[in-house]
């Protein structure tokens, strides 16, 4: 017992630990925001020339978020967070993006604590986090005042996921709409958390482990290798032993620390208990499809057919994979192009279809890659394309949530083969180390090129072809300077 608690203690430390490290790391790479100005992005229509956002917090500037379809989007949360900047802040730019990366630290602290909960694991866990918070993709989503509908909406997504990890715990009425109301606040910042149901299920698969399989259907190893033990904070005795039954052990030098399991359910109860879930998400889908269209931002048919779309589609879904691991060339828009060759489609699609077969191959015994890669799947489905809103073909700020997904597969699968390549770690923690130091020099460049517009628009003339946009940008700016 003693031993345990000191475990527990040192595990602790380390985790506070590395939560400061990861908060300081943050404030380092994106520190230079605080000097940049608002762009032409939006920051105009959203923040500058928006007189209920630019007059500050009033009842009456609160009751147009909730019923004004302004910049064809509905996320009411969205504009009181930036009446409230505007409100302390005024038109200082830099103070605007100073919250958006306190919001982005937020995000990156929760997603290592929910992670680090779940699973148990500190190391793992940790480097998940610090992918998340430092790369390159991300910078679009906290460099950009407009996009703060990302960040605040991520927050309220790793709220809802921290409250749902304690609900799968210990069921109750009050723990449940717990979760229900902090998912609601998330699609009133950003209708993009719809799909946080779907990754609930995700989670009841693994890490959780809460579907009841028969026995001849049981994973041979749904733990990755890790020790369980039941939750010490459950006050029933029967619950502990129900828990006790449920909780397989399996031996790993690869453990960080004790995992807790909740009890196990059918299938159909976990998907009933989303039913309200799907309706509220299905409910923020049908207001911004009404806002988006009385603003004009779906396009129809007519100008992009449909098949054209589900090219794109499955392009973007490899080039975001392919941005991921090289992230270099990154522009804030990337226009849709006139043809796709069909080569192109082709050769992602082979891609895509290749990491899913492998994923299902290994649910039994790397049950983090199905996850990852349906997490990766499922949550750009409302931005991949299919109902197309603007004219990009793409976006990095569409990365943002699914790119946890992937950042999980990478760290748990490097993880894993390195145990089984027999690996020091020392070799293991360099290897990591200079993994983050590459990024954090990517990150810092790219958040560079947000300074101001001549700069955004220049940079993104440079890496794309036939940016019209960015063109376009680029004259006014130069013309603003007399040049």
């Amino acid at each position: 017992m003693s031993k345990n608690i000191d475990n527990e203690y040192v595990r602790d430390n380390r985790t506070i630990l590395i939560s400061l490290i990861l908060a300081a790391v943050v404030a380092v790479v994106y520190w230079q925001v605080v000097g940049h100005g608002f762009t032409s992005l939006d920051d105009r229509l959203y923040i500058m020339e928006n007189p209920n956002v630019a007059s500050g917090l009033s009842s009456g500037n609160v009751a147009w978020a909730f019923t004004a379809f302004h910049a064809s989007n509905w996320h009411p949360l969205t504009w009181i967070s930036h009446m409230i900047d505007c409100q302390i802040f005024g038109m200082r730019p830099g103070m605007h993006h100073f919250v958006s990366m306190l919001f982005h630290m937020a995000n990156s602290l929760l997603l290592f604590l929910v992670l680090r909960k779940m699973t148990g694991m500190v190391w793992r866990s940790a480097f998940v986090a610090f992918l998340f918070a430092l790369h390159p993709l991300h910078v679009e989503s906290v460099a950009w005042a407009a996009e703060r509908k990302d960040v605040l909406s991520t927050f309220f997504w790793m709220l809802a996921m921290w409250c749902y990890y304690r609900y799968a715990w210990h069921s109750g009425i009050s723990r449940y709409i717990t979760v229900l109301i902090v998912f609601a606040l998330g699609l009133m910042a950003k209708p993009m958390v719809v799909t946080l149901p779907f990754v609930f299920l995700l989670l009841d698969f693994w890490p959780l482990q809460r579907l009841q399989y028969g026995k001849s259907a049981l994973p041979a190893a749904l733990d990755a290798g890790k020790s369980v033990q039941t939750d010490p904070s459950m006050p029933s005795k029967k619950g502990r032993s129900k828990r006790k039954e449920a909780a397989r052990s399996t031996s790993s030098p690869q453990n960080d620390s004790l995992l807790t399991l909740p009890a196990k359910k059918p299938a159909m109860s976990l998907i009933l208990e989303k039913v309200p879930f799907f309706i509220l998400a299905a409910a923020s889908g049908a207001i911004t499809m009404i806002a988006q269209k009385r603003g004009g931002a779906v396009a129809s048919m007519e100008a992009l057919a449909f098949g054209e779309r589900l090219a794109n589609a499955v392009v973007a879904y490899a080039l975001y994979l392919w941005k991921t691991v090289w992230p270099l060339h990154l522009a804030f828009f990337y226009p849709h192009p006139e043809t796709i060759p069909w080569w192109h489609v082709a050769l992602a699609a082979v891609v895509l279809v290749s990491i899913t077969a492998g994923a299902v191959l290994s649910y039994k015994r790397r049950p983090y890659l199905l996850v990852g890669w349906l997490w990766y799947l499922g949550t750009l489905v409302p931005v991949i394309g299919i109902v197309q809103v603007g004219g990009q073909a793409m976006a990095d700020r569409y990365t943002y949530i699914p790119l946890m997904g992937i950042f999980i597969m990478v760290s748990w699968g490097a993880a894993d083969l390195a145990f089984q390549a027999r690996l020091k770690r020392s070799t293991v923690a360099a290897a990591a180390c200079s993994t983050l130091a590459a990024l954090a020099v990517f990150t810092w460049i790219q958040i560079g090129y947000w300074h101001d517009d001549a700069k955004l628009a220049a940079h993104a003339i440079d890496v794309t072809k036939g940016n019209y946009l960015a063109y376009n940008i680029l004259g006014l700016a130069l013309e603003s300077e007399g040049r």
